[in-house]
């Protein structure tokens, strides 16, 4: 068991050191009922006048900043030693702390937290049991003016380099179906996936049609299609999965594919009556004829005129030869292709990948670019979920997550 080492009291580099008496006394005037650390009057302790003072956040809304990550820079490319930190803890996490870097710099970081649902782009090691990471939406840099343009042109951008991303979802209505019973909906959340940017993702144009695909959605009146056809991997599922979160306000009611298969218009409309207000998902909607895609999209056009509803659709093909006599404007189309290789290059390199942007030589799907990225980190999946489920809501919600994702699809029939 270590012992408590002697403790000099004269004067240190340990941050919370106040040499003025002027200082020290002004302090201990000041009500500090609310616990937070009085990084003002240490600056001026330190450096004898006032800081200028400028706060780091995320570049993306959605993220918040990666505390261990900051103070490992710290270390490494500022030399600052750590044990020297005021820092305040709850069990041994970190909630605040102030680093005085030397030099008339001081960073302030308060109200840590340690959160799970998070996607994580930089591919950090969680930070504590269950994928926890610690972060915090905020830090404060205080720097006399000499470091402006250092503060403001560098130092910030590195530390908000720095970030995970707070994981969102939003609630749908699945369809679903008991063997020799009736339809029923049962609700369930979707993940909000992370895409670096539309425009990467699906083609410089693909930003624009998206605007539209949600300015024509929030329209009570629009009672049209959002058609997505291409070949598989090209991200229409995981796009659709993006575009439910962005829909949060709206009721959405999701038809997976074994339940397409079987439905007849009648009952169709018979699930729906009730929800007159909502909007129809159709994944694999090709699925809505056996015979051919040009049928299963007459099949489309007549549950959208019979129900009056808008109706977001996915083909898997490159679809009907009839789809070119359907540009009106009750009907949105984008067609999903493999991204071209400059484009597949820049994807690969911002999601971390290692691999050589020389060796791409021809166009990738983002099935591919996903699968590589997933070989990469060794990310391991369980093929057999359902053996640890114990409920048939369990299985419903794992099911229906499985088929809005990039994977193998499966039924949503329970048996």
């Amino acid at each position: 068991m270590n012992s408590l080492q002697p403790v000099s009291l004269m004067p240190t580099y340990y941050t919370g050191y106040i040499e003025d008496p002027s200082i020290l006394h002004s302090l201990l005037r000041t009500d500090l009922s609310n616990q937070q650390i009085p990084v003002t009057h240490l600056f001026l302790s330190h450096y004898h006048a006032y800081p200028c003072t400028v706060v780091i956040q995320p570049p993306i809304s959605s993220g918040r900043l990666h505390v261990p990550s900051i103070r490992r820079y710290l270390e490494m490319d500022h030399k600052h030693n750590s044990s020297q930190d005021i820092v305040k803890r709850e069990y041994h996490y970190i909630t605040d702390f102030l680093a005085n870097l030397g030099n008339g710099l001081m960073l302030d970081c308060q109200n840590c937290q340690l959160i799970n649902a998070v996607d994580n782009p930089n591919k950090y090691k969680s930070d504590g049991d269950h994928n926890h990471f610690l972060t915090v939406d905020k830090v404060r840099i205080h720097y006399l003016p000499q470091h402006d343009n250092y503060v403001n042109e560098e130092l910030a951008s590195k530390l908000s380099s720095f970030y995970v991303l707070q994981s969102t979802s939003a609630a749908i209505q699945v369809v679903c179906k008991y063997p020799k019973q009736d339809y029923y909906l049962r609700g369930i959340s979707v993940k909000k996936p992370f895409i670096y940017g539309l425009s990467l993702n699906y083609g410089k144009d693909f930003t624009v049609i998206h605007h539209h695909i949600l300015k024509q959605l929030a329209k009570p009146d629009w009672k049209g299609i959002v058609l997505l056809y291409g070949i598989p991997g090209t991200g229409k599922t995981y796009y659709i999965r993006y575009l439910i979160n962005e829909l949060q306000e709206k009721n959405l009611i999701y038809f997976p594919s074994d339940i397409i298969r079987v439905l007849s218009s009648s009952e169709f409309l018979q699930i729906i009556k009730p929800y007159s207000r909502s909007i129809i998902i159709m994944d694999d909607a090709e699925n809505l004829s056996n015979d051919h895609p040009d049928q299963a999209l007459t099949n489309l056009l007549n549950l959208n005129h019979l129900s009056h509803q808008p109706i977001i659709a996915a083909f898997n093909t490159y679809l009907p030869k009839a789809l070119p006599q359907l540009r009106t404007s009750s009907i949105i189309q984008y067609c999903f292709d493999r991204l071209d290789i400059n484009r597949s290059q820049i994807l690969l390199k911002k999601l971390g990948s290692q691999r050589e942007i020389e060796t791409i030589k021809q166009p990738m799907t983002l099935g591919e670019i996903y699968a590589q990225i997933t070989l990469e980190t060794k990310i391991e999946h369980t093929t057999d979920s359902r053996k640890q489920l114990n409920t048939p809501d369990e299985m419903i919600q794992l099911l229906a997550e499985q088929e809005l994702s990039l994977s193998d699809k499966d039924n949503c029939t329970l048996s």
